[in-house]
């Protein structure tokens, strides 16, 4: 059987939650990028609207460039122009290097904003191994619950067989007991029988050929009435042991198909409870071959005992015919 155990799914079910974990935490470090990515974004923005401002003191300064080509030399006054024109010549270089850094910026930008793009499906795509992470988690618990709700009904029909195994094996325990004494007693009755067997031979050769006293005729009436009652007595147990012969033939059988169908179910369980089932049925198999092979043993000595019993009943009663005949002659 190649289906996981308990034991397995629990291990990999741990595994999966380590892993939902691990991407959880890499979705909230992507979340904190965008973040930092839209603050800078709308920090660009929020400069963008400085950019005709720029511009305008861009063509201002090209202006104070070409008024200052104009100035005539020698002037005071051209002196501390050009010193002016010279210091928004200096600013006009920082402005072109800022918006030189401001395209690298923006370049930048552009590209954070494609990474956050890519970030952004990539995190889709982990909401998405998540949710199917969860759905499958949840589906290995509904089947690992209703694996251990079959387990549950298995086991309780197992101690319902235990229970029943051991009723019968009581049962037939006390049916065995019953029998004992009755086999007790008619053992007695029969050395009762035999030891008036006996005693009538005896007397009949005491009394030879003579005629029969009427004691003896007496005895020999009484002896016919006990061996008819002994020998009903024993047709009542034969049949009594047929009738229980056939009813624990029908329950053995009825208990063989539980056992098949048990053994069919429990197939259908992980491996490591399928052992353990096995055998306990195997366990329970075991015990009732041994209560149905004490029961048929017991069945067999008792049958044989009571045909004996007729073998010698009928052998005494045609003794004493015999002997009726010959005295009657």
């Amino acid at each position: 059987d190649t289906r996981p155990s308990a034991l397995e799914l629990s291990a990999l079910l741990e595994k999966q939650n380590k892993v939902l974990s691990a991407l959880l935490g890499k979705l909230a470090t992507s979340k904190s990028e965008v973040l930092v990515g839209n603050r800078s974004s709308q920090q660009i923005n929020d400069g963008g609207t400085q950019d005709k401002k720029q511009v305008y003191a861009k063509n201002s300064f090209k202006g104070f460039l070409k008024t200052g080509a104009i100035l005539p030399d020698g002037n005071e006054e051209s002196l501390i122009l050009e010193n002016c024109l010279e210091e928004i010549r200096n600013a006009h270089r920082k402005v072109e290097n800022l918006e030189r850094k401001l395209e690298v910026k923006k370049t930048e930008l552009a590209q954070a904003n494609e990474t956050n793009s890519l970030k952004q499906i990539r995190i889709d795509h982990l909401n998405e191994l998540i949710e199917k992470e969860r759905e499958a988690r949840n589906s290995e618990f509904s089947k690992l619950n209703d694996l251990l709700a079959q387990l549950k009904i298995l086991q309780d029909s197992v101690v319902a067989k235990e229970k029943l195994v051991n009723d019968l094996t009581e049962a037939t325990a006390k049916e065995l007991a019953k029998r004992n004494k009755e086999d007790k007693v008619l053992v007695a009755r029969l050395s009762v029988l035999a030891d008036e067997n006996i005693t009538l031979r005896s007397l009949l050769l005491t009394l030879g050929t003579s005629e029969l006293s009427p004691q003896l005729k007496k005895l020999l009436e009484e002896q016919r009435d006990f061996i008819e009652t002994l020998k009903s007595e024993c047709e009542i147990l034969m049949n009594r042991l047929v009738r229980g012969r056939d009813e624990h033939r029908k329950e053995r059988r009825q208990l063989r198909r539980q056992i098949r169908t048990l053994n069919a179910r429990l197939e259908c369980l992980i491996s490591g409870k399928q052992e353990i089932m096995r055998n306990f049925i195997s366990r329970m198999g075991t015990a009732h071959a041994k209560i149905a092979k004490t029961a048929h043993g017991y069945h067999r000595a008792i049958a044989k005992v009571v045909l004996q019993i007729l073998v010698i009943l009928d052998y005494s009663q045609k003794r004493i015919k015999q002997f009726l005949i010959i005295t009657a002659s």
